[in-house]
């Protein structure tokens, strides 16, 4: 069995689990949408050739209506709607090119005019999200669905609110129908066509809606002619186990199931039911909160994070460390980082905590061998159990170990790298930002006015990791290494931005080359296990950017996927 299989394998094992776990668990059995559901199996049974991200866009503007199915937990959901107004806006304008608008079902249509209110900055998120009562109405992640609509800010475009309330039973009792929404959100969507025959529509909504005979279907039945439409799925699981039977899951992420369906593969089947169980879980905990200080710290997302480290150990032949005293908190648990913080950490330690949250990035605190999520992604819980099995394989050989700036910041590379790594085991449809990328935004950005503190930080993290690829070549090919002084004058923000970005795209490398056969399992167990006193941290990173030299890259930009 080769490796990649074996990593197959260890995702089978784990994907039933969690389906065994989400369904005798959460989710009960309901008639009307037993059938969505097997409607929505049947449309995504198989597929029939590989696609590309370029002829689905094209597909996209070519469209009366596009249906995007979403799936409410899974933030690479959202994102996806994202992914493709980024690149149908990108497109060279062609004087037949349409205008976009946006349908969205997390808003019920009542709430059209506050919508508005809100797009023309007329009421900020706060009134926004109050008269719209969202935790009730939707609940579902807001900082997922905030970027649809900052987005749409940005670039002036319309949106629809799709969503009806639930009707009232005999009873008196709210009663949800599938079948009454669909009507109701095809009549809105219908109307808006009539009175922009021109635009392309594009709906985001529940992706058991979606199937022929759901949604698409109430609409052709009230357009006449019907409209051109356009459906993609994602993230099938039945089509994932294809791909992988075929050993095209690693780079596909796009296909064609037949003509005007497509499906985009951008998570794994693992990440999208954890996802879910995730949401479940967070809704439990919001629905009986507890005082950490009366309870055990560890959250009840320690027995997950837990199962991510025996995971990722069992992949790397490893022994999985006990995490007996590990701690797990979240965004909420806000006491126990405020006691974490100011009870354990160094001033330095607790910028980096702060920094790090602030980016809504996630953050290991090693003294305290806690883990900090600010948000419930796998990839990020993957990445500290990396960093957590490093700490626990390594913490008896840095006791009082003291570095300076140069070494730590080429130590926090290589500890970026392995969490990347550890977290392409977990999920390998992430992706990081690449060379080009970073390029990209350069090129993109030279010689403009920056007009924000991101772009601005993001612009200076780009020139800095394209001068040391820069360098990274002139080693490979003389072999001598000149110290780069800038290293050790950069700010919190640019060392965290910059040994992410050069340690992600090291950790992405490797986890290629063990997939390849290039990189054997037993020389990132040592690396695990190495705990890079001194000048050794920069010295093991120039060893590792000549030894994935060979490595063959599944893709050269992340933009370049969906």
């Amino acid at each position: 069995m080769s490796v990649r299989e074996e990593l197959i394998e260890i995702h089978k094992r784990l994907v039933k689990r969690l389906k065994t776990d989400l369904y005798q668990e959460y989710c009960r059995r309901n008639p009307q949408i037993d059938q969505y559901y097997d409607d929505y199996k049947h449309l995504t049974s198989r597929y029939e050739r590989i696609a590309t991200k370029q002829e689905i866009v094209e597909q996209v503007l070519a469209s009366d209506i596009v249906y995007l199915g979403d799936y409410h937990t899974l933030r690479q959901s959202q994102k996806t709607l994202i992914r493709l107004l980024e690149a149908c806006l990108i497109t060279p304008k062609t004087d037949t090119q349409r205008p976009i608008i946006l349908g969205l079902e997390m808003i019920q249509s009542k709430h059209q005019d506050i919508l508005d209110q809100y797009l023309d900055n007329k009421i900020d998120e706060t009134a926004f999200l109050k008269a719209i009562d969202y935790d009730k109405t939707w609940g579902f992640d807001w900082k997922h669905y905030k970027i649809i609509l900052n987005y749409a800010q940005e670039h002036h475009l319309k949106v629809l609110a799709l969503n009806s309330e639930p009707s009232l039973s005999a009873k008196g009792e709210k009663a949800s129908s599938l079948n009454r929404r669909d009507s109701l959100a095809a009549k809105i969507i219908a109307q808006t066509h009539r009175k922009n025959p021109d635009a392309t529509i594009i709906i985001l909504f529940g992706d058991l809606h979606i199937s022929e005979n759901h949604l698409p279907l109430q609409v052709d039945k009230i357009t006449i002619p019907p409209l051109k439409k356009l459906i993609i799925c994602q993230n099938s699981e039945r089509i994932y186990w294809q791909l992988a039977q075929a050993g095209e899951e690693q780079k596909i992420d796009v296909v064609k199931i037949k003509d005007n369906v497509y499906c985009v593969m951008n998570s794994t089947p693992l990440t999208v039911f954890q996802s879910c169980i995730h949401w479940y879980n967070q809704e439990r905990q919001i629905q009986t909160p507890q005082d950490w200080s009366e309870q055990d710290t560890s959250t009840s997302f320690i027995d997950e994070v837990a199962q991510l480290i025996k995971t990722i150990c069992e992949f790397l032949e490893m022994e999985a460390p006990k995490t007996d005293s590990l701690t797990v908190c979240t965004a909420q648990d806000m006491e126990l980082l405020k006691h974490i913080k100011k009870e354990t950490l160094s001033p330095e330690e607790a910028k980096h905590l702060e920094t790090d949250l602030l980016k809504t990035e996630s953050y290991f605190i090693e003294n305290t061998d806690t883990i900090c999520l600010a948000n419930l992604s796998l990839n990020h819980a993957a990445e500290q159990a990396s960093h957590f099995i490093h700490h626990k394989y390594t913490e008896a050989k840095t006791l009082h170990a003291k570095r300076s700036t140069q070494n730590a910041f080429y130590y926090a590379v290589l500890r970026e790298a392995l969490g990347f790594l550890g977290s392409k085991v977990i999920n390998h449809k992430r992706l990081c930002y690449k060379e080009l990328d970073f390029e990209d935004f350069i090129n993109q950005y030279r010689g403009k006015r920056l007009t924000t503190p991101r772009l601005k930080e993001v612009f200076r993290i780009s020139q800095f990791v394209v001068k040391h690829k820069k360098r990274e070549k002139e080693f490979i090919e003389t072999n001598k290494w000149a110290t780069y002084k800038k290293v050790s004058y950069l700010s919190v923000e640019d060392f965290i931005g910059i040994s992410h970005a050069l340690g992600y795209m090291l950790g992405d490398r490797l986890y290629e080359g063990v997939l390849q056969g290039i990189i054997k399992r037993t020389e990132i167990n040592t690396l695990f296990s190495n705990p890079l006193k001194g000048k050794e941290a920069l010295n093991k990173y120039l060893h590792l950017t000549q030894r994935v030299q060979t490595i063959k890259e599944t893709y050269q930009r992340k933009t370049d996927h969906m």
